[in-house]
Order: structure tokens, then sequence, then C-alpha cells
């Protein structure tokens, strides 16, 4: 008689308590001609608490990332923190701010101008992250962002232990 095959155990989800939801909406709004894009309205309600409402239920809290109207954000009831980076350098500013920020083991940020998001997507990559598979992290980054900046963020996901990390640049607009 041969020992039965001892099933292989399943990996253990990622506890949404154990996760901080970060709304991106510190940008400059440079290319809606400099609008706050989280306070935009998007059937009758601002972008930013779209964002809030597909996040909560999906992590253990959530706070904003906000360089303009602070007070308006913060009246939403959840916590702002403005990037430590000065002139707002845009999304990796908000990331970084968020990774300074946050409290809990896991971060999942979400841009506020994506009202729209899977409602199940923080499942979906906690369920990636547990698994081991080796995906790709994809770091997007304009020319406003200094060279220094992506090359410390890429750090923090390779310290993470993600080995396939692809930057993404925004081509040339032609003039």
């Amino acid at each position: 008689m041969t020992p039965a095959a001892t099933p292989a155990k399943a990996p253990t989800m990622i506890d949404p308590a154990n996760i901080t939801g970060w709304v991106l909406a510190g940008g400059r709004g440079s290319r809606m001609g400099g609008v706050d894009k989280g306070l935009q309205l998007h059937a009758g309600v601002p972008l930013a608490v779209h964002a809030m409402r597909r996040l909560l239920p999906q992590v253990g809290s959530v706070a904003i990332n906000a360089n303009r109207q602070v007070d308006v954000y913060a009246s939403f009831g959840v916590p702002v923190h403005a990037d430590s980076l000065a002139d707002h350098p845009g999304p990796l500013g908000g990331f970084l701010a968020g990774l300074e920020h946050c409290t809990r083991p896991y971060l999942m940020t979400v841009p506020c101008d994506a009202p729209n998001f899977p409602c199940d997507v923080v499942a979906r990559l906690a369920a990636i992250a547990k698994t081991g598979v080796e995906e790709r992290i994809f770091v997007r980054a304009d020319k406003a962002v200094p060279y220094g900046r992506v090359a410390e963020l890429t750090g923090m996901i390779t310290a993470a232990g993600y080995k396939k990390i692809a930057l993404v640049n925004e081509p040339e607009q032609k003039k």
C-alpha cells in the first residue's frame, strides 16, 4: 500500500484588515487645465469619493493623497496626506507618501480619476501576491519625475521581493 498524497496547502489570503487603501488625488491636473481631478464630479459625486467608496469594503482603512484643497478632502471623513516631495511630482510622489503613512503591512493605491475600478481588485491582487506568481510590476513615470525617485521606487519594489519591473514612459506629444 502506498501512502496517500498530501494535498497541496492552499495559499492563505491576505486579510483585508491588513491593507491600507490609498486614493491618489495629489496631482497638478496639468492635462485638465490645472483642475483638481479628485474634486471633479462624476454622476454628481467627486471622483475621489467614488474611489473611496470602492476601496472601503475591500481594505482595512482608506486615506487620500491630496496637495490642494486639503480641507475639502478632509470633509470626506478619512485622513488626508500631502506629498513629502516639493512640486508634487505626480503619482510617484503620492505613492511615496502612501508608503510613508501606511500603518498596515500592505498598501493598495488607486487613482482618483478611475471611479469604476473592479469591486474585487484588492482580492484579485492579494491572491496573486500570496500565490508567489512571478508577476510583472509596471511603474509609469513621465519626464517630470526625477530619475532618482524612479530608482528609489524600483528599489522598494525589488526589496519587497518582486523581480520583474517594467518602466513605462509616456510617449512625447508631437507638436
